[in-house]
């Protein structure tokens, strides 16, 4: 059974990395750049377990070149994926604060 570190607690470069370790049997994407954690988000999301839940997408292309984002912030969107997996999946919570 995986755990998963809530995002309230932690910084995005140790969420992203915590995500790595809960989900081993998944390919959760590195994230080099924390400024781009839109690009990074939208890769999670489309990564095995992440795919079946049913996850928001962090922006929405609204033309070739332009998109809109779904949220201000990656915690805002960090806090739904966290809300969605724990009660999907049946995850236990793992706060670290």
């Amino acid at each position: 059974m995986a755990i998963m570190v809530d995002p309230r607690y932690i910084s995005l470069k140790n969420w992203a990395a915590s995500l790595i370790i809960d989900f081993p049997n998944d390919i959760v994407p590195v994230l080099e750049d924390e400024n781009k954690w839109e690009d990074w988000a939208s890769r999670v999301i489309s990564t095995g377990t992440f795919s079946k839940a049913g996850l928001p997408a962090p922006f929405t292309i609204v033309q070739p070149g332009i998109r809109k984002a779904n949220f201000q912030k990656w915690e805002d969107w960090a806090k739904v994926v966290y809300s969605i997996m724990i009660n999907e999946l049946n995850i236990p919570k793992n706060i670290i604060g």
